[in-house]
């Protein structure tokens, strides 16, 4: 394992090296002023005693005046040239600090967009990814800025300690000897800030999605009907204390280093101040002398100070810029083989004897299950909830990696071809489909970003959909902005939403379509409208559709019943009609309530 020292050594000549290449004048600048500008306190230093000795001794002497006044202006051209430094700086770390944090920010969306869907079904593999973004705030040129403040007050510390061996060669070994304590008790304590913040993400992630509750429009309607505002509050304040209390005692055990590490330093300056006033009462040193080296003990000390926090800040840095490498660098499976080169062209689709458990969990979603789909087949999933409908579909679109068993295109397996080839075959309407805060144009070309500007061809699936006239009724068309969260957004009906999703998976004319309960926020006669529209738009495809409603089950070539993970009828309708089994059941027990109700006018259905 590298140690912290290897580590910075690494993050600092990859960050140099990085920043180099895209601004190399920038950062040559950037040296050569901190290089200049760290030899400016022992200038003003040895300018103090000259100018306070001169004064000592003007007695009329126009010359020594002019001088004097030359050496005043020097303090000053000096003190601005310091200014001026520091804004350069200062303007060139917000360049390469910007550009690195846009670079790294890429790398980690880019790291995310590729992992597996069942990551994020790990809250201890989503800790990770939110510990890499929260860590995106340290990126290496923070680290670079920090190392090169602590070569500058090296350089600076070292010319002043020059001067203060010209009273005493002891007076710098006994700042030296103060300053190194703090230095040491800082990095201590950025290591166990980090630590905590580590072992705490997992519980300000979730005060943070408390809080977050009382602020989302999916949530506002609950929230008040149900009365859960001041439960949510006090949940949310419970968790805070907690992080609180934490955060308070790191406090207030950083205060007491802090002040210690400030007395060490201040009894050190004391003696120093108490040896320079005995060598002017000696006779060794002017008043000159004494006020300079007075301010050079002072500078060192500050200095020091300076020199522990840059030390801490490297140290703290490096701990957080090596946690987003390791999560870059992460050997994280994907869902597919993506250097396949395996294609599909099947006849046949084989679900061979597959289960399948979440990461940490020992219960199985799915169990020993198999079947075959033929070419162009129309196949319905049911099942009650929690029976495995979603996460057979979610194998199917391999968006989940098979552990046990296999699927097979004929006879290869979905984990041997090419991921972005069998993407560009599937399409799918997932039951939590997404309402894009962007225009209705990017909503429905999303399905197939290629054609965001093939206008015919987004009507035609809008009106697939069922809401090209809807398109007529809003003010720019398809560029109109959708939701409530952005200025001059239109806000939607959930079944408008609904169908915004049925039209984004017809843009895409994939060979496969699954629909997982595609019509949830649709009124029966808009449900039974649409599965018409998708049992003819999909004729010669290959089609799986997950739905509550059994009465378009009937449409499909074959129906797959599931029940606790386990597959266990499957036939035609008729056929499982016929046998009088969990399907009969639930079909008929269905098909009862919706006669028993309307007739009795029991219920009254609205979409």
């Amino acid at each position: 394992m590298k140690t912290n020292i290897e580590k910075v050594w690494e993050h600092s000549k990859e960050s140099t090296l990085m920043i180099w290449k895209d601004h190399p004048y920038l950062v040559m600048s950037w040296l050569l002023i901190a290089l200049v500008t760290s030899v400016f306190p022992a200038i003003h230093i040895w300018l103090q005693k000259t100018i306070i000795d001169s004064i000592t001794i003007l007695g009329g002497d126009k010359r020594l005046l002019i001088s004097v006044v030359l050496l005043l202006a020097l303090t000053h051209i000096l003190k601005i040239g310091e200014t001026i430094g520091m804004v350069f700086s200062n303007y060139v770390n917000s360049v390469v600090n910007t550009d690195l944090t846009f670079r790294t920010k890429r790398l980690v969306g880019e790291k995310c967009i590729n992992l597996s869907l069942d990551y994020f079904d790990n809250s201890i593999l989503y800790d990770r990814i939110k510990m890499a973004v929260q860590s995106l705030t340290y990126n290496v040129a923070n680290l670079l800025q920090d190392i090169i403040d602590l070569i500058k007050n090296i350089i600076s510390i070292t010319s002043v300690i020059i001067i203060l061996v010209y009273a005493h060669w002891t007076l710098p070994i006994i700042l030296i000897t103060a300053g190194f304590p703090g230095i040491i008790l800082l990095i201590f304590l950025k290591n166990r800030r980090y630590k905590e913040t580590v072992e705490n993400t997992s519980l300000a992630r979730k005060m943070e999605y408390t809080f977050r509750l009382l602020s989302r429009k999916d949530a506002a309607k609950e929230i008040r009907i149900f009365q859960l505002g001041t439960f949510l509050l006090e949940r949310w304040e419970k968790i805070h204390y907690k992080l609180r209390k934490v955060n308070l005692s790191h406090t207030v055990y950083e205060g007491k280093v802090s002040v210690s590490s400030h007395i060490i330093l201040s009894l050190a300056t004391l003696v120093i101040a108490v040896i320079l006033v005995w060598q002017v009462d000696s006779g060794v040193l002017t008043v000159g002398d004494y006020v300079a080296l007075s301010g050079a003990a002072l500078t060192i000390q500050t200095q020091f100070g300076t020199i522990a926090q840059s030390v801490a800040g490297i140290f703290e840095k490096t701990l957080y810029i090596n946690n987003v490498k390791s999560f870059l660098s992460e050997d994280i499976p994907h869902s597919l083989n993506v250097n396949s080169s395996a294609k599909i062209n099947f006849s046949k689709i084989h679900i061979k004897n597959i289960s399948f458990s979440y990461e940490n969990q020992e219960k199985k979603v799915l169990d020993n299950v198999s079947f075959e789909i033929n070419r162009g087949d129309s196949i319905a999933i049911v099942g009650e909830n929690g029976s495995g409908k979603t996460t057979l579909v979610n194998c199917l679109l391999a968006l989940y990696k098979v552990k046990t068993g296999s699927i097979l295109f004929d006879d290869t397996d979905i984990n041997t071809i090419d991921e972005s080839y069998l993407r560009k075959q599937l399409t799918a309407v997932f039951q939590d489909y997404m309402q894009y805060q962007y225009p209705l144009r990017d909503n429905v070309a999303m399905g197939n970003i290629s054609d965001i500007d093939n206008d015919n061809k987004i009507m035609k699936c809008l009106e697939m959909a069922g809401l090209d006239q809807f398109v007529t009724t809003m003010k720019d068309g398809l560029d109109s902005p959708l939701g409530s969260e952005f200025n001059r957004g239109q806000e939607l009906s959930g079944g408008q939403w609904q169908r915004i999703a049925i039209a984004r998976a017809l843009m895409r004319e994939a060979e496969i379509v699954i629909l997982d309960e595609p019509t949830a926020s649709l009124d029966p006669q808009s449900e039974l409208d649409i599965f018409n529209r998708f049992h003819e738009l999909s004729k010669g495809k290959t089609t799986v559709t997950i739905s509550h409603c059994l009465g378009p089950a009937q449409l499909a070539d074959q129906i797959l019943v599931l029940s606790k993970g386990r597959l266990i009828e499957q036939g035609t309708h008729q056929q499982l009609m016929d046998i009088k089994g969990k399907y009969y059941k639930m079909f008929t027990s269905q098909a009862h309530w919706y006669q028993n109700s309307f007739a009795e006018g029991d219920v009254e259905y609205s979409g």
